[in-house]
């Protein structure tokens, strides 16, 4: 995964309070996943057509972006 995101192995190895630090609500998850879902970049296999991340996983995760500007990094 771009972007900074961590892989699958890495994330796993967190403390739950690390994964706090790096993931994100649902409220903000669903608000990125609705504006992806209604951008014509978003493909039938839910990914970016301009990143090429699935968006279903990279909405949860603060340090990503869309890279449309569409939404931003969550910095709390």
């Amino acid at each position: 995964m771009g972007q900074g995101g961590l892989r699958e192995d890495q994330f796993l190895s967190l403390s739950d309070s690390e994964k706090e630090e790096v993931v994100t609500n649902t409220a903000y998850s669903s608000d990125r996943y609705n504006v992806c879902k209604n951008c014509d970049k978003f493909t039938s296999l839910k990914t970016c057509s301009i990143c090429f991340c699935f968006v279903p996983m990279k909405v949860f995760f603060k340090k990503t972006s869309c890279p449309l500007d569409k939404w931003g990094k969550i910095e709390e």
